[in-house]
Order: C-alpha cells, then sequence, then structure tokens
C-alpha cells in the first residue's frame, strides 16, 4: 500500500485576520486537501485522524468547501454514534442527491436491491442481493457523465456496517475512475485503516495535531471573542494540550465562574472534558435538556421530530442558541459527538427508557421503532420481543445481517422466561446472522450457550454439526460431528448432514479413504430420505473425492449430482454440487469447463451476501486464473478472497484460502510477500491439524526456494509434503502440485533415485497434468544420467502433454528444460529458438525469476552474440537507458511503463545479446 504520513504540524506563523468560519491553524493540511483535488492519479485518498475535539471536522468540512469548487460533484454524508445501528443509513445520505436521477439508468436487479436496502420499496421475500447493492453504488459514483466526484465521511468510524461494506466494495474497485475521497475519524496512525484501505489503496494520511498558542489565541478569540494575556495563553495552551474544543470549554467555565482572564488553574479543573462538558449541558433548562437527550437518542433527529415529540420548539431553540446543536437542513446534529455522548451518559436509566419509548411510538422506519422499543424495555415483553425478532427478518431480507443479529439479540433479552422455544429459535438465528456477517468468534460463542442448555438428542445434534464450521480447528470440528451422530436419534436428513461434513473435514485432515467412506454412509442415508438435494451434494463429495484418489470414475457421480442440482436444487451455497465439480474439473485441466461453474458460485454468494463462500469462490477462481496465465486477474481474486477468508472465516478454513493468496505472489516473483504467509501458515496447520493446509504452505516454500535456485532448501521443505500425500492416499497430484518441484529439486541436488521414487507418484494419474509432469521429470532425470536421446524424447512427450493442458506457467518450464537439453546437445539453434520462447512466456506471464533462468541458459549458448539491431524499439530504447546508468525504476518513469515491462525487456535484452549484467550491456552498447 502506497502511503504518505504527514505528522501534527506545530509553531506555523498564524494568519494576520480571522473570521467566523476561518480554519485557524491548519494551512498545511488545506495545503494537502487542494493538492488532492488539484492533481491527477494516486493518492486520492485524503484522511484526516486526530483525537476528539482536535479539529478534525471543521478540517473536513474546509475540505468539503475545497471540493465542491474544484470538483463535478461532492457526496457527503456526517454519520453519527447512534446512527451505526441502522443498516444503509449513511449509505442513504451520500446517495440521496443522485437517486431520482441515477436509479432509472440501473440495471433492474441493481435498481431494486438498491431501493430495497434504502427502503424506497418493500423487502422481498428473499435476502437482497447485496453485491448488486454495491455494484449499483459503484455504478452510480462511476457516472461516465459526471467529471468527478468526491465522496466526504467525517467520522467515519460512525459508518454501519451495511454501508461500510458498500464502501470496502467501492474503494477496492477505484481503478481509474474519476472518484476521491475525503475522509475524517477518531483515532491515530496506529489504527487499521478503514474502508480495505489496507489492500492496496493509496492514502495521504494527515494526522491533525495539537495546536500552538498563538494558534490557541485566535481559536478563543474566532470563537468565543476573548483575547487572553500571554500567561493566560501558555497555562490554557498546557491544560487542553493543544486541543482546541478543550481550550473553548475550558474558558468557557472559565466565563461561567465570573473571569475568563483569571489563571485556569485558579479554578478546578475536572481531570476529563466529559466534566466540563456537563457542566455546560446542566446550566440550560429542564425543557432543553429534555429535547438533547431525544436528539442523542435518535439516529436521524430532525427539528420538525424533535419539535413534535418534545411538544415544544422552547428547548430546540435554547440548545440551537448556546451552540450545543446546530442545523445542517432539516437534520439537526450536535455540534461535538462528545456533547451527544455526554447527553446520554448522563441520563439516568429511567431517561434513557422513557427517551426511546418517546422515540419509538414516533418512528415510521420499523427497525428504528424496534430498536427503540428494545432499549426502552428493561424487563421481558413477549410483544416487543416479536416485534424485534419481525424487524431483525426485515433487515436480513434488506441485506443486512449485522443488523438482524442486533435485533434478535435484543429479542432474546425480551423473551420470557416461559418462552424457551422462541428464545433457542432466536438465537439459534442471531447465531446464523452473524455467520453470514463474518464475526465468527460472536456466533461460535452463541452456538456454545446453546448447546450447554440443551438436552441430548436431535436439536443439540443440528447445533453441534453447526459450531463444527466454526471451531478453530478441523478436528475439533470432526470431533463435534462425531459427538452429534451419537445424539441424531432416527434424522436421516441430520444423519446424511452429519457424515457429510465429517467426509469434509476428513479428506483435508485425516486421509481420503475416511472421507469416501462418510461420502458414501451420506448418500445412503440421503436416499433413505428420499432428499434428493442431499443426494446430490452426497455424491459430489463421493466423486471429488474418488477423483482425487487417482480414480477418474469420480467424475460420473459428479456429472449425477450436478443433473441432480439442476432438477432439485441445493441445500445451501456451501458444498454445492456444481462448485465441487468445478473445482474437480481445474485440478483435471478442464480450465474452460471450469470457469463458468466457479463464476456461478461466485455471483450467488453475492447475491446471498454470503461472505464466506464469495471468499472461497474468489480464491479458488484465483487458482483457475493462476493455471489459466492470467495471472493479474488471478492476483485481485486471491488477495480479495484471502481478505474476506480473514475476516469471515473460522480458522480452520482461512489457511487454504490465504495461500492461494502466497502461491500466485510466489509465481509472479515476490518472495518477500509471498514467503512470511506460508511460513507462518506452516506453523498454524499443525495446531489445525489440517494436513492439507501443510502440504500447500510447504507446496509454496518449496516452489520459491527453486524459483531462487535452493533446490537443496526445496529439497528439505517439500520432502514431508510429499510424505503427507501419500499418507493421506492423494493420487491426484495436480490438485496440490508439488510433487514436479520436488522431482526437479532432488534432479538438481542429485539425488535421482529419491527423484525416480518421487516422481513414479505420478504414472499412477493419466490426468494431463501428471502426464505432462512426469514425461518432464522423466526428462530431467535422463538428462542428469547422460542419456540425451532418452531426455529428448521424454521432454518431446512433455511437449505433446502440454497441448491438452492449457498451463501456459508448466509449458514455459518445460521448454526451460527442453531449451537445456538442446544447448548440454549442442543444439545451438533449436535451444536459442526453444529458449527464446520459454522466455517470452514467463515474461508475458509475469514470472521475473523464471524468466532470469531462461536468459541465463541463452546467455550460455556459444556463437555469434546478437547484434543492437536484432532487439525490438522498446527493447532498445530500455537498454539504452540502462546503459547511461539508470535504475529501472528510473526507466520505467522516463518511458511511462511499468517496472516489470522494464525488467521483462531487460530480460530479452540479455538473452538476445548473450550477456549477463548491466555492466557487459554497457560494453555491448
Amino acid at each position: 500500500m502506497a502511503e504518505e504520513t504527514h505528522p501534527p504540524a506545530a509553531g506555523r506563523l498564524p494568519a494576520l485576520t480571522a473570521a467566523p468560519g476561518t480554519v485557524v491553524g491548519r494551512e498545511a493540511e488545506l495545503e494537502l486537501i487542494t493538492e488532492l483535488f488539484d492533481r491527477s492519479g494516486d493518492p486520492r485518498v485524503v484522511l484526516l485522524e486526530g483525537e476528539p475535539g482536535i479539529g478534525k471536522s471543521i478540517l473536513w468540512e474546509a475540505g468539503v468547501r475545497i471540493a465542491s469548487e474544484r470538483s463535478g460533484r461532492v457526496l457527503s454524508c456526517r454519520p453519527a454514534e447512534t446512527e451505526a445501528v441502522l443498516p444503509f443509513s449513511a449509505l442513504g445520505d451520500l446517495l440521496e442527491p443522485l437517486l431520482d436521477e441515477a436509479l432509472p439508468l440501473l440495471p433492474d436487479p441493481q435498481r431494486l436491491a438498491l431501493e430495497v436496502a434504502l427502503l424506497r420499496t418493500a423487502p422481498p421475500a428473499t435476502p437482497t442481493d447485496r453485491l448488486a447493492v454495491s455494484q449499483a453504488t459503484l455504478s452510480i459514483l462511476r457516472d461516465p457523465a459526471t467529471a468527478s466526484t468526491v465522496v466526504a465521511i467525517d467520522d467515519v468510524q460512525w459508518l454501519d456496517t451495511p454501508s461500510q461494506e458498500v464502501l470496502d466494495f467501492v474503494v477496492r474497485r477505484l481503478g481509474d475512475a474519476p472518484i476521491r475521497l475525503l475522509l475524517a475519524r477518531r483515532g491515530g496512525h496506529e489504527a487499521p485503516l478503514p474502508l480495505g484501505m489496507d489492500r492496496g489503496v493509496a492514502v495521504n494520511r494527515i494526522a491533525v495535531g495539537p495546536l500552538s498558542v498563538d494558534e490557541i489565541d485566535r481559536v478563543v478569540d474566532v470563537h468565543l471573542d476573548v483575547r487572553l494575556p500571554r500567561p493566560r495563553l501558555v497555562e490554557l495552551e498546557r491544560i487542553s494540550r493543544g486541543n482546541p474544543y478543550y481550550a473553548i470549554e475550558i474558558i468557557r467555565a472559565l466565563a461561567a465562574s465570573g473571569d475568563p482572564h483569571r489563571s485556569a488553574d485558579a479554578i478546578a479543573i475536572p481531570d476529563t472534558i466529559g466534566a466540563l462538558l456537563r457542566q455546560r449541558v446542566e446550566g440550560l433548562s429542564t425543557v432543553a435538556r429534555d429535547l438533547l437527550l431525544l436528539a442523542a437518542a435518535s439516529p436521524h433527529p430532525t427539528a420538525q421530530r424533535l419539535t413534535v415529540i418534545a411538544r415544544s420548539a422552547e428547548g430546540l431553540d435554547e440548545a440551537l442558541s448556546v451552540g450545543i446543536l446546530a442545523s445542517d437542513g432539516p437534520r439537526i446534529r450536535f455540534t461535538h459527538p462528545l456533547l451527544a455522548s455526554v447527553v446520554y451518559g448522563s441520563a439516568s436509566p429511567r431517561e434513557r427508557r422513557e427517551a426511546h419509548a418517546r422515540l419509538a411510538a414516533a418512528a415510521s422506519d420499523r427497525t428504528e421503532r424496534a430498536r427503540h422499543l428494545a432499549l426502552a424495555q428493561d424487563l421481558p415483553d413477549s410483544r416487543v420481543s416479536a416485534e424485534l425478532e419481525a424487524a431483525a427478518d426485515a433487515a436480513a431480507r434488506r441485506g443486512a445481517p449485522s443488523s438482524a443479529a442486533e435485533l434478535l439479540e435484543h429479542a432474546v433479552r425480551l423473551t420470557p422466561a416461559g418462552s424457551s422455544d422462541d428464545r433457542r429459535r432466536r438465537l439459534a438465528a442471531a447465531a446464523e446472522h452473524l455467520y453470514s456477517a463474518g464475526d465468527q468468534s460472536r456466533s461460535r460463542s452463541i452456538l456454545e450457550s446453546l448447546i450447554e442448555e440443551l438436552p441430548p438428542g436431535r436439536e443439540r445434534a443440528g447445533r453441534l454439526a453447526e459450531l463444527s464450521h466454526r471451531v478453530p480447528y478441523q478436528l475439533q470440528g470432526l470431533e463435534l460431528c462425531r459427538r452429534a451422530l451419537d445424539e441424531v436419534g432416527d434424522d436421516l436428513a441430520l444423519e446424511a448432514d452429519l457424515h457429510f461434513f465429517i467426509a469434509a473435514s476428513a479428506r483435508r485432515a485425516t486421509t481420503l479413504e475416511e472421507a469416501a467412506e462418510h461420502a458414501r454412509l451420506a448418500v445412503e442415508c440421503a436416499t433413505a430420505a428420499g432428499d434428493d438435494a442431499r443426494i446430490a451434494r452426497g455424491f459430489a463429495m463421493a466423486g471429488h473425492v474418488e477423483v482425487m484418489q487417482g480414480r477418474t470414475t469420480g467424475i460420473h457421480q459428479l456429472v449425477r449430482a450436478v443433473e441432480l442440482e439442476a432438477s432439485h436444487g441445493a441445500l445451501s451455497l456451501h458444498f454445492r454440487a456444481s462448485f465441487l465439480y468445478g473445482i474437480t474439473l481445474a485440478y483435471l485441466g478442464e480450465l474452460d469447463q471450469a470457469r463458468p461453474l466457479l463464476q456461478e458460485q461466485l455471483d450467488r454468494a453475492g447475491e446471498h451476501g454470503d461472505e464466506v463462500m464469495h471468499g472461497v469462490a474468489l480464491s479458488s477462481l484465483a487458482e483457475l486464473e493462476l493455471r489459466a496465465g492470467n495471472w493479474s486477474q488471478a492476483h485481485r481474486y486471491a488477495t480479495d478472497g484471502a481478505a474476506l477468508q480473514q475476516q469471515a472465516a473460522p480458522l480452520q478454513d482461512q489457511a487454504h484460502h490465504v495461500l492461494r493468496a502466497a502461491r500466485v505472489v510466489a509465481h509472479m516473483g515476490k518472495v518477500d510477500e509471498a514467503r512470511p504467509l506460508a511460513a507462518a501458515l506452516l506453523e498454524v496447520a499443525p495446531l489445525n491439524r489440517d494436513r492439507s493446509a501443510e502440504v500447500s504452505a510447504r507446496r509454496d516454500l518449496g516452489f520459491i526456494e527453486l524459483s531462487l535456485s535452493r533446490p537443496a532448501a526445496a529439497v528439505d521443505v517439500l520432502g514431508p509434503a510429499i510424505a503427507l500425500l501419500e499418507e493421506m492416499g492423494v493420487r491426484l497430484f495436480s490438485a496440490n502440485p508439488c510433487v514436479h518441484d520436488y522431482v526437479e529439486a532432488c534432479v538438481a541436488t542429485g539425488n535421482l533415485d529419491e527423484a525416480e521414487r518421487a516422481n513414479e507418484l505420478l504414472a499412477a494419474s493419466n490426468g494431463p497434468w501428471e502426464v505432462a509432469m512426469h514425461a518432464r521429470g522423466q526428462a530431467l532425470m535422463a538428462a542428469a544420467r547422460g542419456d540425451n536421446r532418452a531426455a529428448k524424447s521424454a521432454i518431446a512427450g512433455a511437449v505433446k502433454a502440454h497441448g491438452r493442458l492449457g498451463e501456459p506457467f508448466e509449458l514455459g518450464r518445460t521448454l526451460l528444460a527442453k531449451g537445456t537439453i538442446e544447448r548440454r546437445a549442442k543444439q545451438r539453434a533449436a535451444a536459442r529458438a526453444t529458449l527464446t520462447e520459454a522466455l517470452d512466456i514467463f515474461d508475458s506471464l509475469g514470472a521475473p525469476l523464471w524468466a532470469e533462468k531462461a536468459a541465463a541458459e541463452l546467455a550460455r549458448i556459444p556463437g555469434r552474440a546478437g547484434s543492437s539491431s536484432d532487439l525490438s524499439e522498446t527493447e532498445r530504447r530500455v537498454a539504452e537507458l540502462v546503459a547511461q546508468g539508470l535504475s529501472n525504476k528510473e526507466v520505467a518513469a522516463r518511458l511511462f511503463v511499468t517496472v516489470r515491462t522494464v525488467e521483462a525487456n531487460l530480460s530479452k535484452v540479455y538473452a538476445k545479446l548473450g550477456i549477463r549484467s548491466r555492466t557487459e550491456l554497457t560494453h555491448h552498447l
């Protein structure tokens, strides 16, 4: 992530004059904000950070004014802490000015989803497509008719969760769209970046720090029309710690005591600013304090609504006149969030309940009314708890599972003691919504508490099955399913589920033999239950495991499962037959057949708002596109998928999908990025008892060592991985490709007997990947033994097998081996042509470490070195600039290309000219 950090500015000379509304002492920050709107390119995000009262909001307001003067349009919102519970409230504020014109232009699915989310139409019977809401928002912000758009959000920490998720989606897809962001939040540089900006988004972070003595002087003068002598100013700066809001409140307190010019130490200054603010609020009339509590408890206070509930405008007028409240169009807001916190926190529990009861009576939004009712109650109430459950259902259908879960937890609290069935149902539903929203820990905690209070039997078995997906480790999940089997009774459908879950875990944690047995039992139970959807899922798992065991007959079971699914539907998004079929086809090299099946799963996960499956589908597509040679797409899928898994999935599932990201960046030569990921997950895998994850971590670490030409290290790390695959009974080695790397590393270290043994593992399958890799291994071993005829025959077979495979990177490696064999056989012209083809493949993919290997082999071919006339125009320009002493980064800037493009062209230059270094290039030219 590109990031610029600016320390708090201090000691700047103040301007000579200042008027109300002027931003005091923030000239440097304003200059940086102005630059955001004046320049093109990154960074396109300004993030103002600092403690409460430091002046972020005033600076943000100034930024909004600057943006309005310089940009095509500005969309702004100022979420409050009370609004964080209302789904899509911030998104509605942002988009409101555009909706009447923009909605009719959207595709119907996006338009309907956004209308439902923003309560412009009634929710449908099924949950709203959360992905469509995000896509609709991005489409509106990317309006090609608008030159530029600025999205400005103050107090971004108070964004409601659904709005935050939509904006996360938008920020990750800014691309080259003319969209800029101006954000302000509480906190410092140590806090994580908001809105997914830690995933490759360039951010200009501005630390809004304390003001100097002179700047405090100007603030007090502007806001209170008070001029203090220098000694008093120094004291004020010391006591307020340069915080302008604190300084103003301290002077207010001194003025209330009769003399604002007295020493601040001369009165009892409270330890916290909260006490000062309470003094200020307590000085108001009872009517005004009553209205302030209504405003503090309300997510969307308006002047009309507050005066109607209070039955008088007197309190509102007083609060506005003393500067505690401010008018923002029809909306009313506190002039500082701390005031709202003080007002609400100072009220007694009874006063807060009464305020929420009055707000509930006036609320028109179902979710807001239900929440006010919940906060107005401290004793169980069947009517209120039922209304909360209904509101939760409506929130879920709007695509806001986190809001639904919160409402259900209130419903549980208010469920009468005698309604145990209602309570358990609401708890279970809350756990499910939390799982969908990505809060695995809370979901797991609720299920664990449910299981503790349930007696043995079918209901507890079901909850044990649900919990098995959410515990940290594979063997924990397996053990929970085995416990559940003992309590399932005669529920054949649940028994089928449990066998299926055991099969799914066993294929990673124990052996494929155990997985196959439980998949078979899952089909048997589902058949006895007459449940076609479960039969389809069981057949899919059985077929998938069978293929992993090296028996291609499993494909027939997968095809049958997909046909059943098409006729009778799937139980859920997880383990859909068509998705398992797509994964298996990708392992078998049928990439074009697999892609639409995996893409369909991605689309469905987005439609249902299932973040866990969304991440799984992204990671699976990353693996496919890596094999297909679409590495930039693979990188996007892998990083997004890994991020979602780390946020939403239980630990037992995270490793596989995070490792996809490690695998992709390792192929791209980013070993410093890939190695820590793989090494960390190698430490976790034994704790998780996840053999498959350990194999994957070792696979990536071994590939890194081989890429860096350290074969001995590769042998050390890959050896245990091969042993694990054999113990698990895996025979489809393309599913976790590392045997071929182990063979190559063993050959390079001279251990030909071990290379031969490992290579024969590949011969057990006739899949195109195994055939190609086995033939390449045979060629490498024959060449190492000096049998050039056998080596040439085997490598020719490998190249032929690649015709069925469609994996360009592995073809490039085979051509590299072929060119090396030809060079050693003194077939110089053939070697040069083969190695050049390999180099072109590696360069086009963006595999610099392997391009270097091909270039080094080309440079070893004796004979006439190439001349400058052999270079393309781009290669010639790169060569000339490098020869002048410029770095790759400087060359990239001069030619307006990426550093990777420079590296690729430089590899070709070295190969064509038969040189190996920048020094040789300089002499050659």
